[in-house]
């Protein structure tokens, strides 16, 4: 672990992990978004070009180095195309190690801080969606939701929900009845880590069908909002099951899929999701692909809430860093006139995200967050009499000062002068 040698003052490297393989390395990438990585090409469950792949496709600005042998020249070449900085022969020489580190930290810090802002915020925006589909499948599964509330909750997580018929699909691993957590025991985080990424990546282009993994059993939850005959259904659970045949092969099991009713209310889904239930939890021979005949019915109503899972990848850290860009735009400008497409603009977002972002962030609209910026600075301004009013109402944003009065007086009770006046100051 010669890695010691770089944890110090000559690269301001502040904190080293360590992974035993790549899937798990990957998790704790989505997890802790390092600056750097240094890697092994040949690693059990996920090798490095995979791994490294991945991490180029969600984080193309973190560095990576290599390690290889002399007759994985084939394996470099693959490397270079995922933007690997560098590479180093084993054994390891400390000093090759150093040179290789010392190009990692050169090369960020020329990095074009536009070009960088713009592919964080821009791969920080597909996080933010994929954790707003997260949310929303969670919770049209689990609980009932009313017909507006799914509507405006679908359109932020951008999902297309505008078909005629809805239905349910559980993709489960074969455990025979045998409770999954007390079979996986600490393995079930990274389990579910794995197959929300396979899972996520698999049905990313379809804008019929979208799915989540529950963090409890390790199911796959599908929602399809577009009809299909049995066997394009067939076809399509065959496909998941599929793509997440290397972590069934990996925990040596099979897989079994179950399609739920067709429901017409999309309010009604969990009819659908019921009766796909009822059908893996009947006796059924393993890597099975089964469909329910069951009439459809209401069942509308509480459900029990399920606990969000802990390790929502990039949700809350992505929401956070687009708002915090919001924020420090609005508090740079905001003495200028601006709108909320202004600050979507700043963060490559659609102004209803931004004022989705703000809502569940900031706990205000982007209007009250504004207002509030510069009545505050106006308050400042009102301590230096030589200032006029006019004069203050420009500098904080307003071009005509009636209205900023007007404002300020709702916002403080008082008029400007007022105000100035309860504090001992005329003009």
């Amino acid at each position: 672990r010669r890695l010691g040698d770089i944890h110090g003052e000559e690269f301001d490297i502040t904190e080293v992990d360590f992974a035993e393989h790549g899937l798990l390395a990957l998790q704790k990438v989505y997890k802790e978004q390092p600056d750097f990585i240094l890697s092994d090409i040949h690693m059990p469950v996920m090798n490095g070009i995979d791994m490294i792949k991945k991490v180029h496709e969600r984080f193309p600005w973190i560095g990576v180095i290599v390690l290889t042998g002399y007759d994985d020249f084939e394996y470099i070449r693959e490397c270079m195309r995922s933007a690997v900085v560098d590479y180093i022969l084993k054994p390891i020489n400390e000093n090759e190690l150093k040179t290789a580190f010392r190009k990692l930290v050169a090369a960020k810090k020329e990095e074009d801080s536009e070009k960088v802002r713009y592919e964080t915020v821009h791969f920080q925006k597909q996080e933010i969606i994929r954790g707003l589909r997260r949310r929303f499948l969670k919770h049209f599964f689990t609980e009932h939701m009313t017909e507006d509330e799914i509507e405006e909750s679908s359109a932020y997580a951008e999902l297309n929900l505008d078909g005629d018929r809805f239905a349910a699909m559980i993709i489960r691993m074969d455990l025979d009845g045998e409770d999954p957590k007390e079979h996986y025991g600490d393995e079930m985080s990274l389990i579910t880590f794995a197959l929300d990424n396979i899972v996520s990546e698999y049905l990313e282009e379809n804008e019929n069908v979208c799915g989540r993994v529950d963090s409890r059993t390790g199911d796959v939850w599908i929602l399809i909002s577009k009809e299909m005959n049995a066997s394009e259904a067939e076809e399509l659970a065959e496909g998941i099951k599929d793509s997440i045949y290397s972590v069934a092969q990996m925990l040596g099991t099979t897989v079994s899929a179950a399609m739920g009713i067709y429901v017409s209310d999309k309010s009604n889904i969990l009819a659908s999701l019921h009766s796909a239930e009822r059908l893996l939890a009947a006796p059924h021979e393993r890597d099975s692909f089964l469909i329910s005949h069951e009439e459809e019915s209401d069942e509308r109503g509480d459900a029990e809430e399920i606990p969000e899972r802990p390790d929502e990848i990039g949700d809350t850290n992505s929401m956070k860093l687009v708002t915090r860009s919001a924020l420090d735009f609005i508090d740079k400008n905001f003495t200028r006139t601006i709108t909320l497409d202004d600050v979507a603009d700043h963060v490559y977002l659609s102004p209803t995200y931004v004022s989705y972002l703000f809502r569940s962030e900031v706990k205000m609209n982007f209007i009250n967050y504004l207002t509030t910026k510069r009545m505050e600075k106006a308050k400042e301004l009102l301590k230096n009499p030589r200032l006029k009013i006019y004069e203050i109402s420009t500098a904080v944003g307003y071009e005509n000062s009636r209205y900023f009065s007007s404002i300020f007086k709702k916002y403080t009770g008082q008029t400007p002068i007022d105000y100035r006046s309860s504090l001992g100051l005329t003009e």
